[in-house]
């Protein structure tokens, strides 16, 4: 597939004008979006982007030819990427590649909905803690209004209050399930009910970082129904890929074309697209036994905690690490076990988290280590 037919498929036809076109700015509707030198054409003798046609400098660890091209920039469409993705969460028959955005983790969606939809000064965003810090941090740098309501002291989505906290000016509602540091799942239900309201008119983003190791399905399947939801996930996680830096947005072609259209030209580099289509081609003999066992692990970590005297509670879990709460001293603990070479989180200033430390599932030498 040429360059040219990539875009075709990413783009046409054009989405009609739906929720994204009535929230975002409107100097971001107003975008043209940087042509790349392979719109056109990708083929051929290719004199057209500036490129070093001699080829690389070096090559990936143990690689020994050139089978990237890696002195030509990258697809920036992604398409083989997207729909290998759509495949492997069944969807495919529902969604395009027109419903997926491909960026670096899930940080770049993030901060370019604040971009998209946010005016500096002006508008707000809705987020519920305890909850995952980038939210706080983009907002922060895009100058948007951080509206709190807490989470319920057994991790649940208050909804009439959040409901109640947005206005006219609240662009993004986030809910992080599994919450962290909760490691909570949000039921579906919730997130129906939020994006059901008569009252809210903003977008409500489903940040499923950890959905693989969670039993409540993904919000992915609720897209065709309400076109308001956006979910993030990632490759961080579940896959063991943190290092390569690739996330999924999905949701309404509208949206996912104004973030195509903000988003840096070549923003997937070639490396990652690669390694992350490997990745989605070994989910039976791989990914699948990779989070058996860490949720085997995630048992016995548990259960281990809750035999301790000095643990108070250990929340229940639906992600890959575990919160606990310890009778005192909490954060001397965190410092003493990473002084002797085991580092965990403490999260005892966050709210509903006093003296409570947050332990990522490792191996099964790790976690006796911990132990």
């Amino acid at each position: 597939m040429t360059s040219s037919e990539e875009k075709k498929a990413d783009c046409s036809p054009p989405s009609p004008p739906g929720i994204a076109h009535t929230l975002a700015r409107p100097n971001i509707l107003a975008l043209h979006p940087y042509r790349c030198a392979r719109d056109d054409y990708s083929t051929g003798i290719l004199l057209d982007a500036n490129e070093n046609p001699i080829g690389p400098t070096a090559l990936p660890t143990q690689s020994t030819s050139n089978t990237l091209t890696l002195e030509r920039y990258p697809c920036p469409y992604q398409i083989p990427l997207k729909t290998k993705y759509l495949s492997y969460r069944d969807v495919s028959g529902t969604l395009g590649a027109q419903n997926v955005f491909v960026g670096v983790g899930s940080d770049e969606a993030i901060d370019l909905l604040m971009r998209i939809f946010c005016r500096p000064g002006v508008d707000n965003v809705v987020v519920t803690p305890p909850t995952y810090g980038m939210y706080k941090v983009s907002a922060a740098v895009n100058d948007v209004e951080v509206v709190k309501v807490d989470l319920t002291e057994g991790f649940d989505v208050r909804v009439e209050e959040t409901l109640a906290a947005t206005n006219s000016n609240t662009k993004l509602l986030f809910i992080c399930s599994p919450g962290n540091p909760t490691a909570k799942a949000i039921p579906l239900s919730t997130i129906i009910t939020l994006a059901s309201s008569p009252t809210y008119k903003g977008y409500i983003v489903v940040d499923e970082a950890y959905i693989d190791f969670s039993p409540v399905p993904s919000a992915i399947s609720l897209l065709s129904t309400y076109p308001n939801i956006i979910v993030l996930q990632t490759l961080s996680k579940a896959f063991g890929l943190a290092g390569i830096r690739c996330g999924f947005a999905l949701g309404c072609p509208d949206v996912i074309q104004l973030m195509n259209n903000v988003k840096a030209p070549y923003n997937v580099n070639s490396l990652t697209s690669e390694v992350a289509m490997n990745a989605l081609d070994r989910v039976e003999d791989v990914l699948k036994k990779n989070v058996e066992c860490i949720l085997e692990q995630r048992g016995v970590v548990m259960e281990a905690l809750g035999r301790m005297e000095f643990v108070v509670k250990v929340f229940e879990s639906d992600a890959n690490f575990v919160l606990f709460r310890l009778k005192s001293h909490a954060k001397e603990v965190y410092k003493v076990m990473a002084d002797q070479g085991v580092v965990t989180r403490y999260r005892g200033t966050e709210v509903h988290c006093d003296e409570c430390i947050r332990v990522s599932i490792g191996t099964e030498e790790e976690n006796k280590a911990f132990l």
